[in-house]
């Protein structure tokens, strides 16, 4: 719901009202009982969800799109390492027996 601010012409007491935005205007003062309130105009906060407000926010926000980052980059690591490793492996099996004790002697 939101809030909207009310001052008396009468007494000049101020006050805040949460009301539904399809509410009547309240006319009566609380203070003095004289319908002379007026409903204030008055300017409002919006918060854009995705926004980043606070350095905070900022430096969350960077982390997250950083280790998204690293992750990819392991990824594509590990993948060049899995087709490195088949690719010695295919070598190994096309190998002789002398082959393959020369090739585990010599590292």
């Amino acid at each position: 719901m939101p809030t909207y601010e009310y001052r008396c012409d009468c007494c000049g007491v101020g006050e805040e009202v949460f009301q539904g935005i399809h509410e009547k205007p309240k006319r009566k003062c609380s203070a003095c009982g004289k319908l002379r309130l007026q409903r204030l105009i008055s300017s409002c906060i919006g918060f854009v969800a995705r926004e980043a407000t606070t350095l905070g926010q900022v430096a969350e926000r960077n982390t997250k799109k950083m280790g998204a980052k690293i992750k990819e980059e392991e990824e594509k690591s590990g993948k060049a390492a899995r087709k490195k490793a088949t690719k010695e492996l295919n070598e190994i099996n096309r190998m002789t027996d002398a082959q393959k004790i020369k090739y585990i002697e010599e590292g």
